[in-house]
């Protein structure tokens, strides 16, 4: 074998090791998440409240309290106001802020995973131009595509029904995320053309 391509394995296989190990820690830190919510979700909304700390340089920052311990740092932009009550809804912001957080750490893991796959493909296979690869490609421009729109729609779902306002927010990053996708997506053609070469390649041999 080719002293470049047993190093390329050798590489893909320490890498391949790094990603395992940051899917265990998603996977510990997406448990703490879920926990945090369904303890949130069993607690009434009058134990959610906000207080503001200033630090020595008079700049403010508002933290979320549950049964008065500190729980959450927050935006003032994602506290969310009733239109019936013109109150703020902390329980509701709160766990529909986690709802999203697990939901992209999911996803996250997901694309992980597959780029493990992926990569361990090289070492099985001998190949990393194989039908299975440009498949996985075009599930993680799907992933992508949903790391986006299942927040925005998770969000435009809670503030119809319990803030009567239809609203969806999309920023630059989602707009730069829609771009990665679709340039993922057209690689997965580059991953079909040097498949059928590695084809062309296996049936001369």
């Amino acid at each position: 074998m080719d002293t470049n391509v047993m190093l390329i394995q050798k590489k893909s296989k320490v890498y391949s090791k790094v990603l395992l190990a940051l899917i265990i820690i998603l996977l510990l830190m997406g448990a703490l998440d879920v926990f945090r919510l369904v303890y949130a979700g069993t607690q009434s909304s009058k134990n959610f409240s906000i207080y503001e700390n200033v630090d020595t340089f008079d700049d403010s920052s508002y933290y979320l309290s549950i049964n008065e311990k500190d729980f959450y740092g927050m935006n003032l932009e994602k506290i969310q106001t009733s239109m019936e009550t013109s109150l703020p809804n902390y329980k509701v912001t709160y766990m529909l802020d986690m709802i999203v957080s697990i939901i992209r750490q999911a996803v996250f893991i997901g694309i992980f995973f597959i780029v493990y796959k992926m990569l361990n493909e090289i070492n099985e296979e001998g190949s990393a131009f194989i039908i299975s690869n440009t498949k996985r490609l075009r599930i993680i421009s799907a992933l992508i595509l949903v790391l986006v729109f299942i927040p925005a729609m998770l969000g435009l779902f809670v503030n119809f029904f319990i803030f009567s306002n239809a609203s969806a927010t999309y920023t630059f990053n989602d707009i730069m995320l829609i771009l990665i996708s679709l340039a993922i997506w057209g690689i997965s053609y580059v991953m079909d053309y040097g498949c059928e070469l590695q084809k062309e390649v296996d049936q001369t041999l």
